[in-house]
């Protein structure tokens, strides 16, 4: 599966390469900006938050570091990343972390016409979800929700997720969804979009953006971790405490390994 070229907001961001990602030099500000120029400008696009875990993925499937590479933004979603940039002078880079983007986007977007479409988790968690954001952000558009099933899609379930984003009129699609199987969505969602709506309406564009476990943490069912955890490049430790069984071997896995990679890389760069 390629990446949709979709039609995006002029002048790009610049970005570092990390593992042969390219990060978008940006900060949540930016990010959000951007994402609004993207509708306003009337195409389609998608955009991938991504951390260490993100990078490592990437290290192993070309076709997923395309996706990412492909993006509107792929922003930094992880202290690491940031740390990196500033180390090669980007003193403008800040974390963009996903619940953080989604609140931004909310505030944003109260009182106009930006409808947000959430699709992702459980059928229980949405119900949350919504009563969450409907009593917290009540001037904002919801334009529907969509459980997928925990597999890939079949075709009949894509042209039912098309038709669903198309018909609420929503400008920004929310995936719930773990990495890197919410990029891969992303990008395949945005490419079918942009197949059923080819022409750019000013205005009227969309943007598929997966955050996560940004939804949990929206309704209240999951934890956030404290400021200061996330300050210090430490979420990690917080989320395999909450969820060890699950989480331990990846990070135990990913986070030398990332460091490993780093090193090499580093020592190879003149």
């Amino acid at each position: 599966m390629g990446a949709v070229v979709a039609i995006t907001a002029p002048a790009d961001d610049p970005r570092f390469e990390v593992l042969g990602v390219c990060i978008s030099a940006v900060n949540l500000e930016r990010a959000a900006g951007r994402i609004l120029d993207a509708v306003q400008c009337g195409g389609i696009t998608y955009v991938c938050v991504t951390g260490v875990h993100g990078v490592m993925e990437c290290c192993d499937d070309l076709a997923l570091r395309k996706i990412h590479n492909e993006s509107l933004l792929t922003v930094p979603d992880g202290m690491p990343l940031v740390w990196i940039a500033r180390r090669r002078g980007l003193a403008q880079v800040g974390r963009v972390y996903g619940p953080d983007l989604v609140r931004e986007m909310l505030r944003r977007t109260a009182g106009r016409p930006i409808g947000h479409f959430w699709a992702g988790s459980t059928a229980e968690r949405l119900e949350g979800l919504s009563q969450r954001l409907r009593r917290d952000y009540p001037q904002t558009a919801i334009a529907g929700f969509w459980v997928p099933p925990f597999r890939p899609l079949a075709e009949p379930e894509w042209d039912e997720m098309v038709a669903k984003v198309l018909k609420s009129d929503a400008r920004l699609v929310w995936l719930g969804l773990s990495t890197p199987k919410q990029e891969r969505m992303a990008a395949e969602l945005a490419r079918r979009l942009h197949v059923r709506r080819p022409t750019p309406a000013p205005g009227h564009g969309i943007v598929v953006i997966g955050v996560g476990a940004a939804f949990d943490i929206l309704a209240g069912s999951r934890r956030e971790a404290p400021r200061w955890v996330q300050r210090c490049g430490l979420q990690w430790a917080h989320r395999m405490l909450q969820e060890p069984r699950r989480l331990a071997p990846r990070y135990l896995r990913i986070i030398p390994a990332f460091l490993w990679a780093l090193a090499r890389q580093q020592r190879r760069s003149p």
